[in-house]
C-alpha cells in the first residue's frame, strides 16, 4: 500500500498522437486524464489499452508518473507535518485526496520550501546498518513506531530506547541500540519460517525471532540480510523525505502542463 500520483501531458488537445485504432470520437477528456466513452465495448477497450501506451512520447500520457510514499513513509511525512504545525502546509496535508488543480501547484510548491526549510528543527530516530549507512526503519523523536507485527501479540518497535521486541502477554523480550542479526534460517530456504537471533553487543542479550531485517537488491536473487544493526537519533534533513522530491516534481509538472496532479 501507499500512494502514486500523476499528472497527464497535453499531447490529445494539441494533436500529437497517433490516430487510434477506432473511432476518436470515443475518446473523453476527464478530470484524470483520457479515458475511454462507456459506449465503447471490450475489444474497443483493449484497443485503446494498447494504443495509449504508445499513442505520444508520454507512455500512457503520463507526463510524469511516480510512487510518492509507501505508508511507513507517508506516515513520517505527515508526522513531520504535526510535528511543525499542520496550519502551515494546507495543501500538502492534503493531498491523497482530491486531486490538486494547476492552479494550486505553485502554492503547494511553496508550502515544500517551507517545510524543507524547517526540517531541521526536528529529530528522527534510525535503525541503520553501521557499515553503509543504509537505513531500515524510521520514526520521529519522541515517537513510538511499531512496523512488524505477528499473531496479534508480538511487535517490533522502534524508539529512542532502541529497537524492542515487545509480546502483549509477556512484555518486553528484547531491546537493544546496537546489535547483530544471525540468520540461521534465510526465508528461500525451505517452507519452514525463517528464523534469526538477534545478540545484544553491549548486554550480550539474545532473542530468536522469525523475522529477520532484510532487503532485496535488484538484479541479486538472495536477499540480503545486515549482519549488525544499531539506533541512532540526529537531526533531520531534506532527504529523509523522498517524497519530498516526488512532489516537488509533481507540482512543477501541473505547472507546466496546466493539468491536475492525480493520487492514486
Amino acid at each position: 500500500m501507499g500512494l502514486d500520483a500523476y499528472v497527464v501531458c497535453n499531447c490529445v488537445k494539441e494533436g500529437k498522437v497517433k490516430p487510434p485504432p477506432f473511432d476518436s470520437g470515443l475518446l473523453e477528456w476527464t478530470e484524470e486524464g483520457i479515458d475511454l466513452s462507456d459506449s465503447g465495448d471490450d475489444e474497443i477497450y483493449r484497443l485503446f489499452l494498447r494504443w495509449r501506451e504508445q499513442a505520444c512520447e508520454h507512455e500512457d500520457f503520463y507526463y510524469y508518473y511516480d510512487r510518492v510514499a509507501n505508508t511507513a513513509g507517508g506516515n513520517f511525512f505527515y508526522g513531520a507535518m504535526d510535528r511543525l504545525g499542520i496550519g502551515y502546509f494546507p495543501l500538502l496535508s492534503s493531498i491523497g485526496g482530491k486531486p490538486l488543480p494547476a492552479n494550486q501547484a505553485d502554492k503547494a510548491l511553496k508550502e515544500l520550501d517551507i517545510l524543507e526549510s524547517m526540517i531541521r528543527e526536528l529529530q528522527g530516530t534510525f535503525l541503520v546498518e553501521p557499515e553503509s549507512l543504509e537505513e531500515y526503519k524510521k520514526a520521529l523523536a519522541g515517537e513510538d513506531s511499531w512496523f512488524y507485527a505477528s499473531g496479534g501479540q508480538l511487535t517490533y518497535r522502534l524508539n529512542e530506547r532502541g529497537f524492542c521486541i515487545i509480546h502483549g502477554a509477556n512484555g518486553e523480550l528484547f531491546r537493544s541500540v546496537a546489535f547483530t542479526q544471525e540468520v540461521i534460517r534465510g526465508e528461500s530456504v525451505s517452507r519452514e519460517h525463517p528464523l534469526v537471533r538477534f545478540h545484544d553487543t553491549e548486554t550480550g542479550r539474545v532473542h530468536e525471532c522469525d523475522h529477520p531485517f532484510r532487503k532485496k537488491i535488484w538484479g541479486v536473487e538472495e536477499l540480503y540480510y545486515p549482519s549488525s544493526l544499531q539506533v541512532v537519533t540526529r537531526e533531520l534533513k531534506s532527504s529523509d523525505f523522498p517524497s519530498a522530491g516526488v512532489l516537488r516534481k509533481l507540482f512543477e509538472a501541473s505547472m507546466q502542463t496546466g493539468n491536475p496532479i492525480i493520487w492514486t
